[in-house]
């Protein structure tokens, strides 16, 4: 027997091997024929999106002064975006009536002020600060579907030479993202 017989036969018996064989199961979706149109659905689900990001998840109040006594403390809080596909609220609301802490803490949370300003603007030169309340949450941005342009929270606190003495004083805030 000859090489290319050899070959030939090998190969045959490779191509009845490897032969695409009928499934037993015929197939029950929807069947066509020339110059017709089968018709595929896509379906699915798409949730209320909403994503509220923090640029970090604390803002260090620092050792305070005696300049920032007397003036106040300005404060560059956390940047923040939201990515959303439908409308939403971002409120802002102290998580307790008070601080804690080595400190005084009976120090108010309303002694926090606050306002938001376009990331670019930044804290310097912000105006319009509210009092912080644990009671009501406050509206701080609202916007559309999509990504919202970066903002910044800015803080300002009160210190008080009477009332504020030496220790660590902290104030969890809730910042809570809403699709109304």
């Amino acid at each position: 027997m000859s090489r290319h017989a050899l070959f030939a036969g090998a190969a045959l018996v490779a191509a009845v091997a490897f032969a695409p064989t009928a499934s037993a199961q015929p197939l029950s979706g929807p069947s066509c024929t020339v110059g017709t149109n089968c018709v595929h659905t896509l379906s699915g689900t798409v949730p209320v999106l909403v994503n509220l990001t923090l640029e970090s998840p604390s803002t260090a109040i620092g050792t305070v002064t005696a300049q920032q006594f007397d003036d106040g403390q300005l404060l560059d809080g956390p940047r923040f975006e939201v990515r959303a596909n439908r409308g939403y609220n971002v409120t802002l609301a102290a998580a307790a009536g008070t601080f804690s802490g080595g400190g005084n803490n009976s120090k108010a949370a309303s002694d926090v002020r606050w306002v938001r300003v376009a990331d670019a603007a930044g804290c310097a030169g912000a105006t319009g600060f509210t009092a912080l309340s644990n009671s009501t949450a406050a509206t701080i941005f609202s916007g559309g579907a999509g990504l919202s342009p970066r903002q910044r929270l800015c803080f300002n606190i009160d210190w008080n030479y009477e009332t504020d003495g030496p220790g660590n004083y902290t104030l969890p805030l809730n910042l809570t993202v809403t699709a109304p």
